[in-house]
């Protein structure tokens, strides 16, 4: 028995389009995943603009990924209020900060419960 051709063209061009779709979903997924890692190294890396007299540079840096992390977790809503309570309770930047970091951790799906909010809090900074 012999297939029309029109079976096997349409066959051929419904595998391309599919395995096409299935790449970019991937593709976009694995982007996404991207960025949300790249703001929140962003935000630990620049943690110390937390502290008492900071660089100006380094918290112009942390502000700077803290609003990345408002357009780049925008779906995930206890992101978004963590990165909120930086507004509404200025004077608790600790709190906030251990709070955007938890969310963003089960955002990520990155396991913290073995993380002290210490370690949030305290960033590594010489003393001279």
């Amino acid at each position: 028995m012999e297939v029309p051709i029109w079976i096997t063209v349409i066959s051929s061009l419904a595998s391309g389009l599919i395995t096409f779709a299935i790449s970019t979903w991937f593709y976009v997924r694995h982007e996404n995943r991207k960025q949300k890692i790249e703001v929140f190294r962003k935000l630990m890396g620049n943690r110390h603009g937390l502290i008492e007299n900071p660089d100006p540079d380094v918290k112009r840096q942390f502000f700077v990924a803290l609003n990345e992390a408002f357009v780049v977790f925008g779906k995930s809503r206890d992101v978004l209020t963590a990165v909120m309570n930086f507004k509404t309770y200025p004077n608790r930047a600790s709190d906030n900060f251990t709070l955007l970091s938890r969310a963003i951790c089960t955002e990520l799906k990155i396991p913290d419960s073995t993380i002290k909010d210490e370690f949030f809090n305290e960033p590594f900074v010489p003393k001279y």
